[in-house]
């Protein structure tokens, strides 16, 4: 049976994604794009996913018309 109680967690206070990006030399975030990572987590697999969007990207304008 799977036990939730043991995913590990990403300490969002405490998560630099830029000392973390450092541990990877051949991997660059272009200029125009701002890293992000958020915990994505369930029953089949889990752990933090990072990606990249852009840096005028407007989450509260996705949706609208």
């Amino acid at each position: 049976m799977y036990d939730e109680s043991k995913v590990p967690e990403i300490d969002t206070g405490s998560f630099n994604i830029n000392i973390y990006m450092s541990l990877f030399n051949r991997l660059k975030v272009d200029s125009g794009k701002v890293c992000c990572v958020i915990g994505c987590y369930d029953r089949r697999s889990g752990g933090p996913l990072l990606y990249a969007r852009d840096k005028n990207f407007n989450e509260d304008n996705m949706f609208l018309k």
